[in-house]
């Protein structure tokens, strides 16, 4: 972080693009095809598109970010089209456990997706605090 202005540094972009796989492949083919499913069914003269991840690193939830799924589109009737199809968001699991604290709820269960000790949280399972509500 960079202290003066309270958000992520470039370096921190450079940082999530190494460690995170959706920036090293393209996007899933199951995702691809659901978000591609509007654009052929309400694009009539849809030729082809495809899909790029954009990083957005600022964020509420320190550690946090997200990744948008940004579809350029390719018609017979009009110029190229961008649209901005799905947002992914990441989020570091203690800081986001962290901040809905201060707000009374309180982290019952994170469930992981696989075995390892980094694997990503599918799952926060959170109560409210009786005495916040």
């Amino acid at each position: 972080m960079c202290a003066r202005f309270r958000r992520p540094c470039a370096c921190a972009t450079d940082h999530i693009r190494r460690q995170d796989p959706a920036f090293h492949h393209r996007l899933n083919k199951v995702y691809a095809d659901w978000l591609g499913a509007p654009l052929r069914a309400h694009c009539h003269d849809h030729l082809s598109h495809e899909f790029l991840l954009q990083l957005v690193n600022h964020s509420l939830i320190p550690g946090s970010y997200q990744m948008d799924a940004l579809a350029t589109v390719r018609t017979r009737s009009h110029a190229e089209r961008r649209f901005s199809m799905f947002r992914f968001k990441r989020y570091d699991e203690a800081q986001l456990a962290k901040t809905l604290a201060r707000f009374g709820w309180e982290k019952l269960v994170a469930l992981p997706i696989g075995e390892s000790d980094r694997a990503p949280v599918a799952m926060l399972l959170v109560k409210r605090s009786a005495y916040s509500q």
